[in-house]
Parts: structure tokens; C-alpha cells; sequence
């Protein structure tokens, strides 16, 4: 697998689901997540970073094909992981951070509804995040995850700093689990948050 090319400082590379990106640079990666989950990855010594942008957490059935798929979140991590390899970099080095998994409609569930696999899928992407982490045996940076609507993306690859814009849906935080803490501090506005790349 080529390294990535570089980019410039001005330029800003926008990943649609599915897509992975892992290189150097003075730019900044940017997308845009409902229920999706991004994992950025910021390696301060080498000045290297990257991000991958995942749907659902797995194949449906569990299949595990050839040809790795950016759109599952267990496959994302791998291939981010072989494009830190083929750009030099240890993705177990790597300061990582976690965003996205919101509830994207404007309805709550019932309770009778509520364990459908289908309305868990932002739990579940935010869990394989998680344990995606702990298997590469690194530890969550930072994460900004969960309650409702969506969030914007920007990661700079001059310092490893990701800012997020999140605008939620109208003060509604969306179903949540007896295994999840939900922050009600969320149903504002846009919030605006600002994590730094360790140098």
C-alpha cells in the first residue's frame, strides 16, 4: 500500500463514509457525522495523523471478505491501521480520538422497540470504536460521542488539534441504554470544542 499524498497547507481533503486517510501534511481532514463514527489518529513525533469515517460497526452475518471495506467499523481500523504502516508509523502510538454516534431522528423509540438492532446502530458504531481502541491496546484521547444530530469534523494536520461543531437536534438527546451516561449538557446549539495534538 502507497503512503498517502501529501496535504498542502490551505487544502482541506472531505471523507465520505467508508473512506480512510493516513499521512502528513499542513492541511486539514474534515466530514460530517450523524450516527457514524469517526477515529482520528495523531502520531506527535512523526507529525502524522489520519481518520477514518465508518456506518455500521460490522458485516452483516460477521463475513470477512478479502477486500477490507471502510464503511465497517472493525475494517476501518484495520485498514487505518495498514495506512499508518505503509506511511511509517505505529497506529498503537498514536493519540486517539473518537466522535460521532449521534441519534439522528426527532422521535424517541418505545421502550418495546428500543432493543432493535437497527435503532442501536449509534451505540454499537461507538462501541466498536471503543473496543477497536482496546484491542490495539492504546487509550481513547479524547470522544465526543453519543446524544443527538450531527457533528462537523475538522482535524489539522500541522498539530493534531480536532475541532468539532455539534448541532444537535432540538434539545432532544435521543434513546440511551442503562449502559450508557448520556451528557444533557449536549442539548444546546452548536457547541464548539477544541482538542489539542500532544507535541
Amino acid at each position: 500500500m502507497k503512503p498517502e499524498r501529501c496535504i498542502e497547507a490551505g487544502e482541506s481533503l472531505f471523507l465520505l463514509p467508508g473512506e480512510v486517510w493516513f499521512g502528513s501534511g499542513a492541511g486539514v481532514l474534515q466530514t460530517i457525522l450523524g450516527s457514524c463514527v469517526a477515529i482520528t489518529a495523531w502520531h506527535p513525533a512523526a507529525r502524522l495523523g489520519g481518520m477514518c469515517h465508518f456506518l455500521l460497526p460490522s458485516r452483516p452475518g460477521g463475513a470477512h471478505p478479502a477486500n477490507l471495506d471502510g464503511r465497517y467499523g472493525d475494517e476501518a481500523v484495520q485498514l487505518l491501521t495498514r495506512r499508518a504502516l505503509a506511511a511509517g508509523c505505529d497506529i498503537r502510538e498514536c493519540d486517539i480520538q473518537l466522535y460521532g454516534g449521534g441519534w439522528m431522528f426527532s422521535a424517541v423509540p418505545d421502550s418495546s422497540r428500543a432493543s432493535n438492532s437497527a435503532l442501536e446502530i449509534p451505540w454499537r458504531n461507538v462501541q466498536q470504536a471503543r473496543l477497536a481502541a482496546c484491542a490495539l491496546g492504546v487509550e481513547v484521547r479524547a470522544e465526543h460521542t453519543g446524544g443527538s444530530g450531527h457533528r462537523q469534523i475538522r482535524m489539522s494536520l500541522l498539530d493534531g488539534s480536532v475541532r468539532v461543531l455539534h448541532t444537535p437536534l432540538e434539545c432532544h438527546a435521543g434513546p440511551t441504554r442503562s449502559d450508557e451516561s448520556l451528557d444533557l449538557s449536549l442539548c444546546v446549539h452548536n457547541i464548539q470544542l477544541v482538542t489539542t495534538g500532544r507535541q
